[in-house]
């Protein structure tokens, strides 16, 4: 594969909401085409079923919890 091109820099966070198949499919195509910088990048997840992609990538993740509604 040829060395890809960077098509653009983002210096403040990145946060991806949910890790499904498109953030999974995403991860790739940013990682190739931004710089920017793994500390700010974090992924919200309901789970941790696919942590290790993220964690072999040096990206930070956060478990979020389902919206439960208040009690009347």
């Amino acid at each position: 594969m040829k060395d890809s091109v960077l098509l653009a820099r983002f210096d403040g966070p990145i946060i991806m909401i949910g890790f499904g198949s498109i953030g999974k499919g995403t991860l790739p195509l940013i990682e190739r085409h931004l710089a920017f910088d793994r500390e700010k990048f974090v992924v919200i997840a309901p789970d941790d079923a696919d942590r290790r992609l993220l964690d072999e990538r040096q990206i930070s993740s956060s478990r979020s919890s389902p919206a439960v509604p208040a009690a009347a």
